[in-house]
């Protein structure tokens, strides 16, 4: 027998309990029992049979060890459905984007509305497609490339700005870009007109006071543009100098850059009148607009407002922003010309013959509006040669310059004018340029012929000139002038 309730301090030798023993603990549990001679409960501890303990313990080793197999299960069968959830959106995104391969984003439907796009000067094919993607007009850049690989007509697309609508197919926006009739804000700038507009009308031939030179050529110049509409033909061109014309306006630039600036947009337009930009070529900051440095003290010093940025416009192509204001739209044609000139070897060549920059902008207006492409270089050594021995200029085209008219005759009357530009009265230059000068003007003006000449006038309907020294061989040109029919009597 086990010695399970730890009653017996040992065993004997042969393994069964001792009895004297067994009976000394009996004596002893009797004696501690209560007075009433009853067994204390234990409420405590419930009653067990031996070996019982050792069987609920198995049992909760068991029952955790079952739980804790079943929360694997659980979470084993977890991970199994994320990872089947997980596999199949892969799998999904891998068909879908197997499906989609190749394919770029690009619009369809009906085109939006409208916008300005500005193409820059150096613009790569992949630059013009960024701006239209920006702009709304495509969907992506790649499908305007590949739209327009090889489009040679996009390839060459102009600077400028144009107007385009928007969520259009890449096909239809490079097929909008390259029309001629989306591109807006063009203005071209024609050497020998002026600021105003000019009034023009039958043109007599002009002919010289004493000891004064002939005009040879109306306004308007030979330097490659056009002649003034219903001016006189350059004589240079097969026309006859000094011929009439209809009646009318020559527009000036100021007109040109209103009319340029006034785009419509989606049906309407902010539009201002030529008055506004005269308000600002008055009254804006000389700096403000881009003149350049070696312009802003004449133009600051200028006697008439109206006529302060004369010439400083160089003649050919710009692009005056869509939507823009008086003043930034003056601004983008000013400061373009500044950059220009100051790119240009005016600078350097002008101070080369002793004159400065404005002073060779000003003699080239001169040169522009009185000579040929074939003389204009033996014209600018005279106006050199006059300025010299302190002679004045008496050129006609500055006396008809400050009446706003396009033509090259003048009478007595207007020689006579008080303007501070008629070079009949004041000698030296004018106080400002009569015109903005062409490339040819101003490469003669700063590279002039060599001669002592002090006169010339145009001796025939063909365009020839003849430069004398002397006032008597003036007079002899004069002389054949006439007889050839280019002056009246």
């Amino acid at each position: 027998m086990n010695d399970h309730l730890g009653l017996f301090d040992r065993a004997d030798d042969t393994g069964n309990v001792d009895l004297d023993e067994l009976r000394a603990a009996l004596a002893r549990s009797t004696g501690d029992a209560p007075p009433d001679g009853r067994r204390a409960a234990r409420a405590s501890v419930p009653e067990q049979r031996p070996g019982g303990s050792a069987r609920q313990d198995q049992r909760a080793r068991r029952e955790a060890l079952l739980r804790r197999r079943r929360r694997r299960r659980r979470h084993t069968l977890l991970a199994v459905v994320v990872l089947a959830v997980l596999a199949a959106a892969i799998t999904t995104g891998i068909v879908l984007w197997r499906h989609n391969a190749g394919r770029v984003a690009d619009f369809s439907g009906a085109p939006g509305p409208q916008v300005f796009v500005r193409v820059q000067s150096g613009d790569t094919r992949e630059d013009v497609a960024a701006a239209l993607q920006q702009a709304g007009v495509v969907a992506s850049t790649e499908a305007f490339l590949d739209a327009t690989t090889n489009d040679g007509d996009v390839q060459k697309v102009k600077p400028g700005y144009y107007r385009l609508p928007t969520a259009l197919p890449a096909s239809a926006a490079a097929d909008a870009l390259v029309d001629p009739q989306n591109r807006v804000g063009q203005l071209r700038i024609v050497p020998g007109r002026q600021l105003a507009d000019i009034r023009t009308g039958a043109a007599a031939a002009s002919t010289t006071s004493s000891g004064g030179a002939t005009a040879s050529t109306p306004a308007g110049g030979t330097t490659g543009g056009t002649a003034p509409s219903g001016g006189a033909t350059p004589s240079g061109t097969g026309g006859a100098a000094g011929t009439g014309g209809t009646a009318g306006t020559v527009e000036g630039y100021i007109s040109a850059i209103t009319q340029a600036a006034c785009v419509p947009l989606n049906g309407s337009s902010r539009c201002w009148t030529a008055q506004d930009l005269w308000q600002v070529e008055r009254t804006a900051d000389p700096v403000a607009l881009g003149v350049p440095d070696w312009a802003v003290a004449a133009v600051q010093a200028a006697p008439d407002p109206s006529r302060r940025l004369e010439g400083l416009i160089v003649p050919g192509d710009y692009d005056v922003p869509p939507g823009s204001t008086p003043q930034q739209a003056l601004q983008a044609v000013i400061g373009g010309s500044a950059a220009n000139w100051n790119t240009s070897s005016l600078v350097a060549k002008a101070k080369s013959i002793g004159v400065t920059p404005y002073q060779a902008v000003t003699i080239a207006s001169l040169v522009e509006r009185e000579g040929t492409a074939a003389t204009m270089a033996d014209v600018a050594r005279v106006l050199y040669n006059r300025i010299q021995v302190r002679m004045p200029l008496q050129l006609d085209s500055t006396v008809v310059y400050a009446l706003d008219k396009a033509r090259i005759a003048t009478t007595a009357a207007e020689r006579r004018n008080p303007s501070p530009y008629n070079t009949y009265l004041h000698s030296g230059l004018p106080p400002t340029p009569i015109s903005s000068p062409g490339q040819q003007a101003v490469d003669g003006t700063l590279d002039p012929g060599d001669g002592d000449w002090l006169y010339f006038v145009l001796v025939d309907r063909k365009g020839d000139v003849c430069f004398s020294v002397t006032y008597a061989e003036h007079s002899a040109c004069v002389a054949q002038a006439r007889r050839n029919g280019v002056f009246d009597e």
